[in-house]
């Protein structure tokens, strides 16, 4: 592990033993290592020096951020590190930050790790000995795939642990023990924010292999009755036939695990995926029914937007990410619906033009269908649907519309300078140009206009 540690990591260390402390690595650095993960944010925790020693040291790299002076937390810029002092901490109400804290130097490394929520996040690493700190036995935890409490008492203390637990449940595939089981159960979530929620929800969704694992979970202990909408999604039934594999949440589980192996690697685009694959299916809840023959849902994905956004708006997440997972949800069976039944270039040019106006492209569709499509049981229909997804995707390309959408050829201006007035009849002629440029997307401006003034005229 000493060559993977920074040199600014060993650095810093190396001025808190000058000063007599000691600085140790901890949190998610040291566990990925254990895990055998790249780390990519580094905390520290100094002992042995009070506040004012540790400002002066880490006054000497230039800018400090006093992320929460009271609570012995600082953030340096340049190096990015964390640093931290040794405290307990007390509850002292029902909220995620509704603690008494007490910041003590003096503290030993078991009482100061006593308060982190598992036993993966209460290890420590000296960069300088190359010595492991491990009072709780995280590191056999760890290879053992397990989740612990690191202390049962105090881990019931912050709502937030429970989905914590949840996400490393999805990301790292460990299983919690039964104990742990037990603690979360008795978890009230209600008073988190939104904010808080659609962040760990957000690590959960990209970071894992199998995110459906941390929502099990939160079912396994009853913690999804705090998302209704979720909850809801639990035995709605479907027909065998297009979904062998059960109902609409095994559905939406095996969906999401499949857009786990579509993510691009860009953030915020595989957030909109992920979110967009765990709602799709949400309008299935009131538009289920059996026609004496099937169980069918039509329009299930225009009923899911509202659902989906309100959802959404609850965990307080950004609007446009709010707008584009509201049209990957309207639009989600398109991909299939369109090759089968047999559409032109005007019908796929018109759901591109969709999809722009919510800030979405063709390729973002596709992959929350072919999410859809993969995340279900095999037979004859759904492997047809399959196919019916290559020819989308083929049909997208040779259209070019897997590049950013053409602007309209034919403007207002264009119009009004052949005598048009400002009003819906321009509303409308802009209509016909586009669909004819749709039609025949090589037509020049001058072309579409003729064209449109024939067809408004007969």
């Amino acid at each position: 592990m000493v060559s993977e540690v920074p040199e600014f990591v060993i650095s810093f260390a190396k001025n808190i033993a000058l000063e007599g402390g000691r600085a140790l690595c901890v949190g998610g650095s040291v566990r990925d290592r254990v895990i055998g993960l790249p780390a990519h944010d580094w905390d520290m925790e100094v002992y042995g020096l009070n506040p004012a020693q540790l400002e002066k040291i880490l006054k000497e790299y230039g800018n400090v951020v006093f992320v929460g002076k009271i609570y012995g937390v600082y953030r340096l810029i340049n190096p990015p590190l964390d640093v931290s002092l040794p405290r307990k901490d007390r509850a002292c109400g029902s909220g995620h930050k509704d603690f008494d804290v007490t910041v003590d130097s003096a503290l030993s490394f078991e009482e100061a790790f006593r308060r982190r929520d598992l036993t993966m996040n209460s290890i420590g690493y000296d960069p300088l000995t190359c010595e492991w700190v491990d009072p709780f036995q995280g590191i056999k935890d760890i290879k053992d795939k397990v989740l612990r409490a690191t202390d049962p008492v105090t881990f019931v203390e912050d709502p937030l642990r429970a989905l914590r637990v949840a996400q490393f449940v999805g990301r790292f595939e460990m299983r919690p023990d039964p104990s742990l089981i037990e603690l979360c159960k008795q978890i009230d979530l209600s008073s988190l924010s939104g904010e808080r929620v659609y962040w760990e929800f957000v690590k959960l969704l990209t970071l894992s292999r199998k995110p459906s694992l941390g929502f099990e979970f939160l079912r396994q202990t009853g913690l999804l009755r705090f998302f209704p909408l979720l909850k809801s999604l639990v035995d709605v039934p479907q027909d065998l036939i297009w979904h062998p594999e059960g109902d609409v949440w095994t559905h939406t589980m095996m969906v999401i695990d499949a857009a786990a192996g579509l993510r691009t690697g860009d953030k915020a685009k595989d957030g909109v995926l992920m979110f967009a694959c765990l709602c799709h299916d949400v309008g299935k809840v009131e538009a289920t029914y059996f026609d004496g023959v099937h169980i069918r849902s039509k329009g299930h994905e225009m009923m899911g937007v509202k659902p989906t956004q309100e959802f959404l708006e609850g965990l307080r997440a950004p609007n446009v990410v709010i707008q584009q997972i509201g049209g990957l949800v309207r639009w989600h069976l398109s991909p299939v619906a369109l090759p089968l039944g047999g559409a032109n270039v005007s019908a796929y040019r018109r759901l591109a033009r969709e999809l722009q106006k919510a800030g979405l492209s063709m390729m973002d569709l596709y992959r929350v269908a072919l999410a859809d499509h993969r995340g279900r049981g095999v037979n004859v229909h759904t492997a047809k649907s399959l196919d019916a997804l290559e020819v989308f995707k083929s049909s997208i390309e040779a259209y070019q519309l897997d590049k950013a959408f053409p602007e309209d050829k034919v403007t207002g201006g264009m119009l009004m300078s052949r005598g048009m007035k400002p009003g819906p009849e321009i509303g409308r002629m802009l209509e016909v140009c586009r669909a004819i440029q749709d039609e025949e997307p090589h037509l020049p401006a001058h072309d579409i206009l003729e064209r449109a003034f024939k067809v408004e005229c007969g």
